[in-house]
């Protein structure tokens, strides 16, 4: 009977703690893209939802004024006179930490690559391609700039 106990106890501990990561999106099999056979990639957080396309790359420049978390972890960027934006998929902390580079912090003056992408929907994302630090001229590479397909998935490089 006591071990009965012991093992249900223990088993309620497991359901509970993944419960919050599957119904934050972050269970198995979310919120990774998937390459299809022709070449797309397909969103697997949203079952309904997948990258069309990834294009018009732009540049923009300014400060660090917060930081988005949750699907698409991001930033918005201060660009002056009131202008602010928000850049997505900027990656992990264990990506950054994985490249010996800190992420960037607020206030810090950054540099961002970035691409729009189009979701199957017709929302778009702009998403970092590469991030330069302005102080010190660091870039770190985030994706391919043609297929926006992350550097994690994969192995991430840094140029200096």
């Amino acid at each position: 009977m006591k071990i009965a106990k012991v093992l249900i106890a223990t088993m309620c501990i497991f359901g509970l703690t993944s419960a919050g990561q599957v119904l934050a999106g972050k269970g198995p099999g979310q919120g990774k893209p998937e390459r299809n056979s022709d070449s797309t990639l397909t969103q697997t957080a949203s079952p309904s939802t997948h990258l069309v396309s990834c294009d018009e790359l732009g540049i923009v420049s300014g400060q660090v004024a917060s930081f988005v978390t949750g699907s698409g972890n991001g930033m918005e960027l201060d660009l002056g006179a009131g202008q602010i934006i928000s850049i997505y998929g900027i990656g992990s902390l264990t990506y950054w930490e994985s490249l010996g580079v800190d992420q960037p912090c607020i206030g810090e003056t950054v540099e961002v690559e970035y691409a729009t992408i189009t979701f199957s929907d017709d929302s778009t994302k702009d998403v970092a391609v590469s991030i330069t630090f302005v102080d010190s001229g660091e870039t770190v590479e985030l994706r391919e700039a043609d297929t926006c397909i992350p550097f994690w998935r994969g192995s991430g490089r840094t140029n200096q």
